[in-house]
């Protein structure tokens, strides 16, 4: 079977010079996983993951919902982060030729707004879920 170009996932990755416990409590993780929460190299970093929406500006649009959410005091805190970025995930494939994702300029603003920077990272055929060989 052939293995199509797809849309997988993203991660929300912040850092600071302190601790962010406050907003990964607000957040919370019921529905986002952390794959990291303290300090590391020299910095404070929360990765969330777990964000599975069919189309990147959903997924976008979730994660700015959670930050434009928090209390003024988390707000604070994400403010003075040094880094945000979110990190789309796909995975290459053999078909369609080739794969198209808008984001509005709405979102764009919005993005801006909150400080966030977009990362893409593009996986292999098979390599971010090598037991889903037959997935069209």
């Amino acid at each position: 079977m052939v293995k199509n170009i797809r849309y997988v996932t993203a991660d929300m990755d912040f850092f600071s010079r302190v601790e962010l416990d406050l907003i990964v409590q607000e957040i919370g993780v019921e529905n986002y996983c952390a794959h990291a929460n303290g300090w590391i190299n020299g910095k404070y970093q929360v990765s969330l993951g777990g964000a599975v929406c069919s189309e990147p500006e959903k997924t976008i649009i979730d994660f700015c919902e959670l930050i434009e959410s928090l209390s003024e005091k988390s707000r604070s805190l994400w403010n003075d982060c040094s880094q945000r970025v979110i990190d789309l995930a796909f995975e290459s494939g053999e078909e369609p030729k080739s794969v198209t994702y808008h984001l509005s300029q709405d979102l764009i603003n919005r993005i801006n707004e909150l400080q966030i920077s977009i990362a893409i990272t593009i996986y292999p055929v098979g390599a971010y879920s090598p037991n889903d060989k037959n997935i069209k």
